[in-house]
């Protein structure tokens, strides 16, 4: 007479499979945990999200890490995800352009930044403002093509460059506009004009900034007025 087997009893079945449910749910979780965490380390945090270069290309009024610590600096003000990241990480940087950086770098007019990925490497071009004219009131500045003075000049007088003396009694910081953007864009057409009709001008002057009438003194002795 042989012995009958045992079933194991219908409860103890069912906790086993839930176990089991229960075993590959965890283990799946913790497979998609330490995928995403990998992913996350080797893109944001490893040496392959890791400036390998900086390239700084058109400055001459300031080094290339003066450019690169300016640029960091706005970055970082301007309070976005990238001050997350240090700036030795291609995350911080990213192809931007930044114009009229101030009275904190007047000299600078335009900076470009291109990211490279394949390359690991960071480009910024630099564009300095252009000595366009003189501006004299209480000191001399020289003055852009864009109308913003932008660093001390000598106090000259002739023929030989575009100088405009005004009479004022304010004071001029550098980064700014001494004019609005349609009487910049009057007395650059005065400048033209001059040049266009052969006239020599030894002295253009603003005696009030309010009423904005510009006089030109050419060689003739003549004097023209512009309003």
């Amino acid at each position: 007479m042989s012995a009958r087997t045992k079933s194991p009893p219908l409860l103890d079945i069912e906790r086993k499979k839930l176990l089991w449910r229960r075993f590959k749910i965890v283990s799946w979780i913790t497979s998609v945990i330490a995928i995403v965490g990998f992913t996350v380390y080797a893109v944001f945090f490893s040496s392959l999200s890791k400036v390998k270069s900086i390239d700084v290309n058109g400055n001459e009024s300031l080094s290339g890490d003066e450019v690169t610590s300016a640029l960091e600096e706005i970055i970082r003000g301007n309070g976005n995800f990238r001050d997350f990241f240090g700036s030795d990480s291609l995350f911080f940087w990213g192809n931007v352009e930044i114009q009229d950086l101030g009275a904190s770098y007047p000299k600078i007019y335009r900076i470009a930044v291109n990211r490279d990925w394949l390359k690991r490497r960071i480009s910024i071009s630099v564009e300095e403002r252009e000595k366009f004219a003189i501006w004299c009131e209480n000191g001399c500045y020289w003055l852009d093509d864009h109308g913003v003075v932008f660093s001390e000049a000598p106090i000259v007088d002739g023929s030989l460059l575009k100088v405009v003396n005004v009479n004022s009694d304010r004071f001029l910081n550098l980064g700014t506009r001494p004019l609005g953007g349609k009487e910049t864009e009057n007395l650059y057409k005065i400048f033209a004009f001059l040049k266009d009709y052969g006239f020599v001008a030894t002295r253009i002057e603003i005696e009030n900034l309010e009423f904005k009438e510009i006089v030109a003194k050419v060689q003739s002795g003549q004097k023209i007025y512009f309003s």
